[in-house]
């Protein structure tokens, strides 16, 4: 029965890699057609950010990883974009640090701010709406980081290379920034989005 067991679940997680796979094949088709459509409203990006943490939480346990969320004082209770989409973003930076994290722990935070591509405060730059995913894995590959969103771009054997490329795309979509790079203490890599503030946000 055990065995029984071990095996229905393998098909189970088959069958969502293969759901998942054919998703990104349908998006990345929509993308290259500038098909990719927004159904923008407002929703209380906190919550969102909790529910893909929830939704993650028994993988993340798997691999002793303990994931933390930290939303600012100054994050607003609503933002105007795309929800499912955003949602679709932040699955895939949380699913990507868990697969390069063992034993070690993964922050999200979000918060209002003005930065530029490097995570530094920049005064020039419009306020954003800024979402961060910082592991303690095994960082980027120097020779990956310049083309680590680009389509079929992968870190590792098992992916597709489709996921971040998505991501850019659908943050693109938005008028915001994506980036990624190791963190200075040589442990792990940081990924991070913006979206621009907008009158919308500020209703």
């Amino acid at each position: 029965l055990k065995n029984f067991d071990q095996y229905f679940e393998k098909i189970i997680r088959n069958a969502k890699r293969l759901e998942k796979l054919t998703e990104d094949v349908l998006d990345v088709s929509r993308i290259e057609g500038k098909n990719l459509q927004l159904s923008k409203s407002y929703f209380d990006l906190n919550q969102t950010i909790k529910q893909v943490i929830e939704d993650h939480q028994e993988e993340a346990l798997n691999k002793e990883v303990q994931i933390i969320f930290d939303s600012k004082k100054n994050i607003p209770a609503t933002v105007y974009a795309d929800e499912a989409r955003l949602q679709q973003v932040i699955d895939n930076l949380l699913s990507n640090a868990i697969n390069f994290t063992q034993n070690g722990t993964i922050t999200i935070t979000a918060y209002r701010a003005q930065v530029d591509t490097k995570g530094e405060m920049d005064e020039s730059d419009r306020e954003s709406t800024v979402v961060e995913i910082r592991d303690t894995g095994t960082g980027i590959n120097s020779e990956m980081l310049p083309r680590l969103f680009d389509k079929f771009a992968t870190r590792s054997m098992s992916g597709t290379g489709l996921g971040l490329y998505i991501s850019k795309s659908i943050v693109d979509s938005h008028d915001g920034k994506i980036w990624a790079y190791n963190n200075k203490d040589g442990k792990g890599a940081t990924f991070t989005f913006t979206l621009p503030v907008t009158k919308k946000d500020k209703k």
